[in-house]
């Protein structure tokens, strides 16, 4: 069974059904229940139930802080 992103570009592979597009034009994360910014992204990106519990994407602390703060300034930087 293929597995699907939960998140993808306008344009760009199959369309998603879960997770918004990307590109860094968010201007709050969980439905306005957090700022964007790279910190507050980090930490979605780490560990989404502490911050909204029921939210459907998975938890991803098994990387390192700079690591999750890389992805978070590169999700960021997607226009």
């Amino acid at each position: 069974m293929q597995r699907l992103p939960c998140h993808s570009r306008r344009g760009r592979g199959r369309a998603c059904r879960a997770g918004p597009d990307p590109r860094g034009r968010a201007r709050a994360l969980g439905a306005g229940m957090w700022r964007m910014n790279v910190g507050n992204l980090a930490g979605w990106i780490a560990d989404v139930q502490d911050m909204k519990p029921g939210a459907n994407m998975p938890s991803y602390n098994h990387l390192s802080g700079p690591d999750l703060r890389a992805v978070a300034h590169y999700l960021s930087s997607l226009k």
